[in-house]
């Protein structure tokens, strides 16, 4: 029998070696490196079949043994073979700790037909404490709006202002911008702090985007 030629590396391989970094003390195991390189790559405007399906062959073992990342890109993969497994990994994984799961929860409580306000809040508060970006945004929109709850100024200024000063949100800056220009409950009109908060507003410069492209700044 003649040898096999040699096998070429992977192509995510050298995605995960990116995508983890070299300042990890102890690389992960081979799925798990493969999980972490097709999950990323599920975040394309249309991951391939293949993608899928090594995201769910290469996260599922992991997921299983409670790994929070894993379950997170798991339930990833599944939006594109099987709806029904999806909510049920993002929980996992939310209870976990895994900020962008609670980021999805979090959605769900607030947009599911039973809503429940109270959960979602909890969510993006967990989400905002594990670093995702848009959650103080959220907290900060559903307080100055009254989303399921009378609104309440003290605690949009507060998420508003932590949205702009950890991530220097312009977003951020432009409704407390506004929250003081009106005022709201706990917050009175104070047209002094509205005209910093324009100032600041204006500091700040949106990335440019492709047209359809919803931009955080």
């Amino acid at each position: 029998m003649e040898p096999s030629e040699p096998v070429p590396r992977p192509r995510w391989v050298v995605a995960a070696m990116i995508l983890l970094g070299a300042g990890c003390s102890a690389p992960p195991a081979p799925d798990g490196r493969a999980c972490a390189g097709y999950g990323e790559q599920l975040f394309t405007a249309d991951p391939e079949r293949r993608i899928v399906e090594a995201a769910v062959s290469h996260c599922r073992p992991a997921a299983e043994a409670g790994e929070a990342q894993a379950q997170y890109y798991l339930a990833s993969a599944y939006m594109f073979s099987d709806q029904a497994k999806v909510e049920p990994w993002m929980r996992r994984s939310a209870e976990g700790g895994y900020g962008s799961a609670q980021f999805y929860m979090a959605t769900v409580y607030r947009t599911q037909r039973d809503r429940d306000m109270a959960k979602a809040v909890e969510m993006y508060e967990k989400a905002a404490a594990s670093g995702v970006p848009p959650a103080p945004l959220e907290l900060g929109a559903i307080y100055r709006n009254g989303i399921g709850m009378p609104a309440d100024g003290t605690r949009a200024v507060y998420w508003y202002e932590y949205a702009y000063s950890r991530y220097q949100f312009r977003d951020a800056a432009e409704a407390l911008m506004a929250i003081y220009r009106t005022g709201l409950p706990g917050v009175p009109q104070d047209e002094h702090k509205a005209e910093l908060w324009r100032e600041r507003r204006d500091s700040q410069k949106c990335p440019m985007a492709p047209m359809k492209t919803t931009v955080i700044c």
